[in-house]
């Protein structure tokens, strides 16, 4: 099979991305220690260790030599292993695990969180309509609004949370257009009265 033609994948914090042509690679901004598995290959590799992908790599510097720190990206060598009986578009499964140990998942950053708790909020305000207007619409606009930058921060691994930045979205939408909704049946009965009055 032509390299071109081959899928690759590739460890992006904790995930593990792929399957991507060689071509789509190269939209990624690969840099030398990233790692890189496809069909064939024994075990993860860095991206600068493989022919075809050096020419993907905007800057192609050598590690700096000093004490190996615990942000580093993982060698080659505790790499997790592919499996050889591996089908053409089979990847290696599970959690990418670095050193003997399973990378950690991501924790959930403020935003996701207030996010779900004002959409629960806001639901739960239905119940109580003497204060549901006043408390319940502000909490699910905020829910709906902490929702989608947190899942921008999930979507760019800068944090965790990406369910529950989702569930806060969900719940302030469902508020939001419940209120929009019974204003609008207020404003057209008001118009129908107001006509029916006139005739």
């Amino acid at each position: 099979m032509n390299r071109r033609d081959m899928n690759y994948y590739f460890a992006s914090g904790n995930e593990q991305r792929g399957p991507y042509s060689l071509g789509e690679l190269a939209s990624f901004g690969l840099r030398p220690d990233t790692l890189v598995w496809r069909e064939g290959m024994a075990q993860w590799q860095r991206a600068d260790a493989i022919p075809e992908l050096v020419a993907l790599i905007p800057v192609a510097e050598p590690a700096p030599a000093s004490t190996p720190d615990a942000t580093a990206s993982p060698s080659p060598e505790s790499a997790p292993q592919a499996s050889p009986q591996a089908s053409p578009q089979a990847s290696p499964q599970g959690p990418l695990a670095y050193g003997g140990y399973t990378t950690q998942t991501a924790q959930p950053s403020g935003m996701a969180i207030a996010s779900l708790v004002l959409g629960i909020v806001s639901i739960l305000s239905i119940c109580a309509f003497h204060v549901g207007g006043i408390l319940g619409f502000p909490c699910g606009v905020l829910a709906i609004v902490f929702g989608f930058i947190a899942k921008a921060k999930a979507n760019r691994q800068e944090a965790g949370g990406r369910g529950m930045a989702l569930a806060g979205i969900i719940l302030g939408s469902i508020y939001v257009g419940l209120v929009i909704v019974v204003v609008l049946i207020v404003i057209g009965v008001a118009i129908f009265m107001a006509i029916q009055n006139h005739h």
